[in-house]
């Protein structure tokens, strides 16, 4: 993105600093218990960030590309990013600093986040609310 739009370093910053506001926010979540103070607003918040996040990738930043870059050059970017996907690690290194795991409450509350993640910002925006059940 970078280096195939001009305005491509701002974006990428912007890009960089929305994720790692929703990784704040699910550490956040991770060190609370469902039934904590502030559990709601925080997931409401991770909620409206992602939402709001995949509703600008999917309307603003990859229609630039779209209209900017090269088909061919999409293309290769897509294979880079396919690739990156496959050899990435899928849990922590077993040498990394351990950090407490999800509640089982809570785990609830990762599949809500992972529907809301791997849909459209239309389908996020109807998902249902959280459920302490």
């Amino acid at each position: 993105m970078r280096e195939h739009l001009a305005e491509g370093d701002a974006l990428a910053d912007k890009e960089l600093e929305d994720h790692a506001r929703v990784e704040q926010l699910l550490e956040d979540l991770q060190q609370r218990e469902a039934t904590d103070k502030g559990f709601d607003r925080l997931v409401r918040e991770l909620r409206t960030e992602v939402t709001a996040h995949v509703d600008d990738e999917e309307n603003d930043l990859f229609t630039q590309l779209r209209n900017r870059v090269h088909p061919d050059v999409l293309e290769e970017l897509g294979d880079k990013i396919r690739q990156a996907k496959k050899t990435a690690p899928t849990r922590p290194h077993p040498a990394a600093p351990s950090t407490r795991r999800p509640t089982s409450c809570s785990h609830r509350g990762w599949a809500w986040w992972t529907a809301c993640v791997t849909t459209s910002a239309a389908e996020a925006s109807n998902l249902p609310p959280l459920s302490r059940d």
